[in-house]
């Protein structure tokens, strides 16, 4: 009788064992791992995979499939509020794989997205040139938070609108009439939040797509007046899921 409740004992703790399993890809070798993205740049080329990362930092390409990813690369002076600068959707082939070729040199970002949970990437500052060889970088999917904002309006300038927003980012939302805004979906990173005013006009107009969560719909502004800009940088971590900033105009 003793023996028989040894034994079961044991199938019990080996049958908790191999069940508890993740949906986080492995490498074979035993260790935990989590998902993320490499890239490289190379001259005008830029490739990258979706891979699986392991505590010793080896690296697994996966499909897809296995972790279904949005991406889009912007340049660095790319502006969300009329769309201006270089920006581009990636897409990856049946094996995690994609590139972007032949681009002019300068400073790049990318953006990832898992496509079912909150949960991103934001790749900054990747340098692409003729003289540049072999830059290699990768991070892990990190949990997305949400900045919180106001925007302090003490000039008086007539403007129909102020907003809030990051270059190089599709980030940008139009702050409410108590200069409160919210951006949504930033994956862990420094930016620099910039705030200005825009005059909405029947004149030459831009068309601005205020991301889900804001407090309006789609707008056509004029060009940006331009008489005082404010930017704070702030470094969105893990620990918290809202971070305040506060801009003054």
């Amino acid at each position: 009788m003793k023996l028989h409740s040894i034994i079961c004992f044991l199938s019990l703790a080996i049958y908790l064992l191999t069940s508890c399993s993740s949906d986080i890809a492995g490498t074979g070798s035993g260790t935990q791992t989590t998902n993320g993205i490499c890239i490289s740049s190379n001259k005008s080329n830029l490739t990258g995979y979706i891979c699986s990362i392991d505590s010793e930092q080896n690296l697994k390409q996966i499909s897809p499939d296995t972790f279904p990813v949005s991406l889009q690369i912007f340049s660095s002076d790319y502006k969300p509020y009329n769309k201006t600068g270089f920006s581009r959707i990636l897409y990856t082939d049946n094996t995690g794989y994609f590139s972007c070729d032949t681009l002019l040199s300068g400073i790049f970002n990318i953006l990832a997205y898992d496509q079912y949970e909150n949960s991103g990437i934001f790749f900054k500052n990747i340098p692409l040139g003729d003289t540049l060889n072999n830059y290699t970088v990768h991070k892990l999917f990190t949990p997305c938070k949400t900045i919180k904002g106001v925007i302090n309006d003490s000039s008086n300038i007539n403007a129909n609108a102020i907003a809030a927003y990051i270059i190089g980012t599709p980030f940008f939302e139009l702050a409410d009439s108590t200069g409160l805004f919210f951006l949504h979906k930033i994956p862990v990173a420094q930016y620099t939040i910039q705030a200005d005013y825009f005059a909405l006009s029947q004149g030459r107009s831009l068309d601005i797509i205020v991301r889900p969560g804001s407090v309006g719909d789609t707008i056509s502004v004029s060009d940006t007046i331009a008489t005082y800009t404010d930017k704070i940088k702030i470094q969105i971590d893990s620990d918290s899921m809202m971070h305040h900033v506060e801009l003054t105009l």
